[in-house]
């Protein structure tokens, strides 16, 4: 567990730690601060896992969103090979509660930017049926994408 009593996260959710002290200090770091860096992405990642366990909403009250977007392509940029194995646990964890959260507008550009709607068809049906209708904003472009895909292979003999 990343916080090891529902007291001490509840807390830190009622003190509103991560819109209060990780988003301003995500906002003041800089680049080359990389130890700096590590520790507050760390702390916001924690945050939102939490949120995201306690049935939170976990990126309802990031404020400004471009802060969220920036959060969203900071971690995203770390290195999992560079991660303890703690941090790397932490990181994907992160990641997952993430792209659970594709109907948030922020965290859609942030992470679309990253992948493509293509990566949707190497999942299982059931999964991806799963996900898609989670999201059905997301599940409308990905039929989009199917019926171009499937255009262009009609026009070159291959469909």
């Amino acid at each position: 567990q990343l916080l090891t009593t529902p007291i001490l996260a509840q807390a830190l959710e009622q003190a509103g730690f991560l819109e209060r002290a990780i988003v301003p200090a995500l906002q003041s770091i800089k680049d080359d601060d990389d130890d700096h860096k590590l520790e507050v992405l760390m702390c916001g990642m924690g945050m939102v896992v939490e949120r995201a366990r306690q049935d939170v909403p976990p990126f309802a009250t990031v404020d400004p969103p471009q802060v969220l977007g920036d959060l969203l392509r900071r971690c995203a940029a770390l290195d999992p090979s560079d991660l303890s194995q703690p941090q790397r646990g932490l990181w994907l964890a992160f990641h997952v509660v993430a792209f659970r959260s594709l109907e948030h507008q922020e965290v859609r550009s942030a992470l679309l930017q990253l992948v493509s709607l293509q990566v949707f068809a190497r999942l299982s049906e059931r999964g991806r049926q799963r996900e898609l209708t989670r999201s059905p904003k997301l599940h409308k472009y990905y039929n989009k994408l199917v019926r171009r895909e499937k255009k262009q292979r009609e026009a070159t003999g291959k469909g």
